[in-house]
Parts: structure tokens; sequence; C-alpha cells
């Protein structure tokens, strides 16, 4: 990559999933209809991309293979961009919540750094992980305008890197 040239990435959130809302980190449901469209409705009214990056999972992925094939780019995964672990929550709506766990939650939501979801991922490590993925894109891309489209909690993390501030 020539040191002159500016690298531009785009971060895109994937569209609405089957399975309604819960805690929605390593479960892999695909994109809804309407969340299909929606994406191609935001994404085909420009292509500047070089390249597309994705999270594995199937709420990026499929899009993301299927755009790049329609534009003819190249696409790539990295599992560092998935959304969080939740643990016991994942796949969970809040609403099926024990008192216990709706106890956690509200401790996770004032305090993640200090209270992960049982057996889930902690935002420590969560940042790590996407801190490590984001920084090798950069270092390692040859392309000087990348499509990235990843996760909710995964952008937030990264917005938090690029301005310098709290992850919470």
């Amino acid at each position: 990559m020539d040191n002159n040239q500016d690298i531009i990435i785009d971060l895109l959130r994937h569209g609405e999933v089957e399975g309604g809302p819960c805690f929605r980190g390593k479960t892999d449901d695909p994109l809804t209809t309407e969340g299909w469209q929606n994406m191609a409705n935001v994404l085909d009214q420009t292509n500047h991309w070089q390249a597309v990056m994705s999270s594995p999972l199937k709420r990026c992925y499929e899009f993301a293979q299927h755009f790049a094939k329609k534009h003819s780019l190249s696409c790539q995964f990295d599992d560092r961009f998935s959304e969080m672990n939740f643990g016991d929550w994942d796949g969970v709506e809040v609403s099926e919540f024990s008192e216990i766990q709706k106890a956690q939650l509200k401790r996770f939501w004032n305090e993640p750094a200090n209270n992960p979801p049982p057996n889930g991922e902690s935002m420590t490590e969560f940042q790590e992980r996407v801190k490590n993925a984001w920084i090798q894109l950069i270092l390692q891309t040859d392309h000087q305008h990348i499509l990235l489209i990843t996760h909710a909690g995964t952008i937030r993390m990264i917005l938090s890197l690029i301005l310098q501030i709290p992850f919470n």
C-alpha cells in the first residue's frame, strides 16, 4: 500500500434479521427479506468500493458475498468483526429474562466493563478483538475504499477506537 493514499472504510450494519428482537451475538439468523432489500437499496445507490469485508455471520456475510459478486469485488470475512458474544443471553429476548438475569442486565447496561454477560465475552475482550481486526485491516489493505458490513456493537467499538472515547 502506498502510504500517500488515503484509506476509506465505510461501516454498514446488517439489516433486519429473522427471529425477532433478542440478544443476537453468535446466534446466526439470516436477514429478513426486508432487511436484505433495505441493504440493497442503500448500497445500490452508489458503488465506489474496491473490496468488501464482513463479519462471517449470515446476517452480514450472505449479503456481502452477493453484493461483492454483483459488483465484481473481492469479499473476505474476519471472525473478529463478529458481534459480541452474549453467552447465556445469546438468542434470548429480554422479556424472557428471569429476575436474576434482569438484575445482571441492568448492571451490564450501567457498567459494561465490569459486568459481562454470564459465560459471555467481556467488553475488554470484545474491544481488543475488534481493535486487532481494525488495525490489521488498515495495515494490510491494498485497497483505498472498503465496505465493512458488520454489527452495531462492532461498529460502536470501532468508533470508540477512532474517536478515542470510552466504549460505554
